[in-house]
């Protein structure tokens, strides 16, 4: 006999993290489908029936059934009957086994890469720092910031203000806090106080949500995926990685686990460790690595390692953060100086120093600068740095200049010699533009020098150009300063940016260093 119950719409299916939700929207019903496992011959799940409709709306049962088998959900059908006698509750427990069964079985859906659709350039959820929907790993000793600087990234992400010396977040989005290390008031003082540093106070509801981690990450896994899912975080910070590890951090069927797991939430995410013992206390000595596994670092498809200043005291207190994997972009070759300013109780201002210009508002891109400096006739990076970032620059900012000129090599500049005595950094090698490139009619420095006019074929006249500080044309037969910053006054290298870039030592462990114990990282 055919009934109207029986031949009711399909269900709507949706699937949430590892969770799979049937919806019988006719019947006012919803079945969540968890915790779905293999079990000897068996194939078990945890049931939970959800009433939709007005009114009712809440759980009705929960049971851990075996799909397998046709006696459970006969069982459970007739035990089902006494919320409706209308629906007919075996169809609909039958459909919903084979369907989970083929779904658990089936796994990720092959993808022909021909209809995938993407951007030609990589795609940042904060520009530099966060390439969007992959995983990074911020690294470095106790007492390094790491955790604050993580902070402080949430809140950008969250709020869409910029960093002072990075770019905004593309875009903005809820921020999910996986913390290991501490407490919520923690982490509600310190995000308080940096958003107030940022404008942002009183901080709206929402934005920021903590979770704190007890377990390992690879038994929360399946939760976490649905709290993602329905949350629709733009970023996950997980802090910290080795209490995260099912077993020894070491071993590398521990460590794909929590890196898979963090990848599996198919959102952006960001992973804060630390460095290995022989590196904390040798310090330059021995190459800083993610502690653990090799595959903490081989699994992450961009990392950031970040170092103290020991000497910096009283209410700025800096850090030296550098690139050390990028998978899909190039790497950064430079160093970003990271300025912590604390006033007691009061908001905490974090500055960037050293970041690539990308853009200055007006669509002028770090590349185009370096073309403009060249047609004036700048010919060496410490001069052109000059020009692109129209102030002094630091010796940072003039290696970025540097390695985006040998990274534009061959296609749209030359190096005309290097200068002795080297330094291996390229701020000594001259460089021009080929003969084929042309350089935008109009474009300005960042202090708004003309740029002269245009040749017929459409390359810039040199002899036209000024320098961004005024001064008289330049002549390519100028000689470059050989005595570093010092012979030229467009550069500007203190001894901490000394210490940055070359004999910065790495800190002691956070509970041996009382000067980072008054606002702890």
């Amino acid at each position: 006999m055919v009934t109207a119950a029986s031949t009711a719409r399909p269900p709507i299916i949706v699937r949430q993290g590892d969770d799979y939700l049937f919806a019988w929207p006719d019947d006012g019903i919803q079945f969540r489908v968890s915790n779905v496992r293999d079990a000897h011959d068996a194939l078990k799940c945890e049931l939970t029936l959800e009433s939709l409709r007005e009114g009712e709306r809440g759980v009705l049962a929960w049971e851990e059934l075996n799909l397998k088998v046709g006696r459970s959900r006969a069982e459970l059908g007739n035990r089902l009957k006494e919320f409706d006698e209308q629906i007919a509750w075996r169809l609909r427990l039958d459909a919903l086994a084979i369907k989970v069964a083929e779904l658990h079985r089936a796994g990720s859906p092959s993808v022909d890469l021909a209809d995938v659709t993407y951007r030609a350039e990589v795609p940042y959820l904060l520009p530099l720092l966060l390439p969007d929907g992959e995983t990074t790993v911020l690294f470095g000793d106790g007492s390094s910031g790491k955790s604050m600087f993580s902070q402080c990234l949430a809140l950008s992400v969250a709020t869409g203000r910029a960093i002072p010396g990075l770019e905004p977040p593309s875009r903005t989005g809820k921020v999910l806090a996986l913390d290991y290390e501490t407490r919520p008031e923690t982490w509600a003082r310190r995000i308080h106080r940096l958003a107030a540093a940022l404008g942002v106070e009183p901080l709206p509801r929402g934005l920021v949500v903590y979770k704190a981690m007890l377990r390992p990450l690879a038994w929360q896994v399946a939760d976490l995926r649905r709290e993602v899912a329905e949350g629709n975080y733009a970023l996950v910070i997980l802090d910290s990685l080795v209490p995260a590890c099912d077993g020894n951090p070491a071993d590398a069927q521990v460590a794909a686990a929590v890196m898979n797991g963090m990848r599996s939430l198919e959102t952006t995410s960001l992973i804060v460790g630390h460095i290995t013992k022989e590196a904390a206390l040798n310090g330059k000595k021995i190459p800083a690595t993610i502690f653990g596994s090799q595959f903490f670092r081989n699994l992450a498809r961009n990392s950031w390692y970040l170092t103290a200043d020991e000497e910096s005291v009283g209410p700025d207190r800096r850090a030296t953060l550098e690139h050390k994997k990028a998978n899909e972009d190039e790497q950064f070759r430079g160093r970003l100086r990271v300025t912590y300013g604390f006033s007691p109780g009061g908001p905490i201002a974090v500055s960037v120093g050293g970041a690539p210009l990308l853009d200055d508002g007006n669509g002028s891109t770090l590349r185009q600068r370096i073309l403009t400096a060249l047609a004036a006739g700048l010919d060496v990076p410490t001069r052109i740095a000059g020009h692109v970032y129209g102030r002094d620059v630091s010796r940072e900012e003039v290696d970025t200049i540097g390695a985006k000129l040998r990274q534009m090599a061959g296609h749209e500049v030359l190096r005309v010699e290097t200068l002795a005595p080297s330094t291996g950094r390229g701020n000594e090698q001259r460089w021009e533009l080929k003969a084929n490139v042309r350089v935008s009619k109009g474009e300005r420095s960042p202090l708004g020098a003309g740029l002269g006019s245009e040749k017929a074929n459409g390359v810039h006249d040199r002899s036209a150009f000024r320098s961004p500080l005024g001064s008289p044309p330049l002549s390519r037969t100028l000689t470059p300063p050989t005595g570093g910053a010092a012979a030229n006054p467009n550069v500007r290298v203190s001894a901490d940016e000394q210490r940055a870039t070359g004999a910065l030592r790495a800190p002691k462990d956070e509970e041996d260093d009382g000067r980072w114990n008054d606002d702890p990282f």
